[in-house]
């Protein structure tokens, strides 16, 4: 009897889809048509009338026609953008739950999916880019060794760096977070990590060739024996930093500072137009390779060696000394700039 109900259900659904659509039609091409072709039919006769209310209801299906396609086009639209979405959804889905598995191989492609997904879809750059970040950090701790027995981030971790490191230029609401993270021997090659925060972070022997650092903020931590060549350090900043055995060959250091930084063996190399800024840093046995002029250094400040202060006297031409004439705002500013 329920089945008998549910048929006799459906057969009138479709006897009223049909009458609601003759209707419609009976509409369109009788009083509607009449009403679009003017007072004027009213004033024809026989074949003459015909091929009026005939070119006009033409009109008629014609401009519905291309109404109905519009709205099909639109609800077409709508269905393959709702359905896209739900794909991402689920990529998205899938591929975080991959950052949980055992396999290096499965984790991998947990982060090459999400990578794909952060460049098709800009609604979810940011939030693929803080799952990255926290992988990073709360996977940091789990390195591998060299052939030289030095530690290094393993394939995941570096894979998930390389990834944040070249990901889409887009507005972003805030700078990458490397905070606690133990990148020891990590390769940060070319890339992108303007106004990126390094707080308390293990960066010892991570290589940072022509990557961009601009305005990046280095607190704590390590940076013992890291590789800043060519890299472009516009506005960093480096607090207490061990920097000791460092590289900063050719970088660009237009205003970068460095405060209650270890110094010891580092060698700058600069470009001519960098300006550097040293409060309160440890330069024994400092290397600078490019030509240049201290102003405004104070020997307070600054922990120097005999050698470097000779070597800023008698080479450079330059007498350390400390300025009360001409105070700077930041003590102990080096440029290679002519004033």
């Amino acid at each position: 009897m329920c089945g008998l109900w549910v048929a006799a259900r459906r057969v009138l659904s479709v006897v009223g889809v049909v009458v609601v659509a003759v209707a419609a039609l009976y509409g369109l091409l009788g009083p509607f048509t009449e009403l679009i072709a003017g007072p004027e039919l009213g004033e024809l006769r026989g074949k003459e009338r015909f091929d009026a209310l005939t070119s006009t209801r033409q009109l008629v299906l014609a401009s519905v026609g291309g109404a109905l396609a519009a709205i099909g086009v639109v609800v077409t639209t709508r269905t393959y953008t709702a359905n896209k979405r739900g794909q991402v959804t689920d990529r998205y889905g899938k591929a975080v739950a991959l950052l949980a598995c055992d396999k290096l191989d499965e984790r991998l492609g947990g982060l090459y999916a999400l990578e794909h997904v952060m460049r098709e879809s800009p609604t979810d750059h940011r939030a693929v880019v803080d799952v990255l970040m926290a992988f990073i950090r709360e996977h940091s701790a789990d390195r591998v060794r060299d052939p030289d027995g030095d530690p290094r981030p393993g394939p995941d971790i570096q894979a998930a760096v390389d990834i944040v490191g070249r990901r889409p230029w887009r507005r972003e609401r805030g700078p990458l977070d490397f905070t606690g993270a133990r990148l020891s021997g990590a390769d940060f090659t070319g890339a992108r990590l303007e106004k990126a925060v390094f707080t308390g972070a293990d960066l010892t022997a991570a290589r940072f060739t022509r990557a961009t650092l601009t305005h990046a903020r280095f607190r704590g931590g390590s940076a013992v024996r890291a590789d800043f060549s060519h890299a472009r350090l516009t506005g960093a900043d480096f607090v207490d930093v061990p920097l000791a055995a460092s590289v900063f060959e050719d970088a660009g250091l237009v205003g970068t500072r460095f405060v209650g930084c270890d110094l010891r063996r580092t060698r700058f190399a600069v470009r001519s137009s960098s300006t550097v800024v040293l409060r309160d840093c440890v330069l024994v046995e400092l290397d600078w390779t490019a030509e240049g002029r201290w102003r405004g250094i104070d020997e307070q400040d600054n922990e120097l060696d005999p050698a470097a202060v000779d070597y800023f006297t008698r080479v450079r031409g330059e007498i350390i000394r400390r300025d009360h004439e001409r105070e700077s705002s930041y003590p102990g500013t080096w440029s290679t700039g002519d004033e």
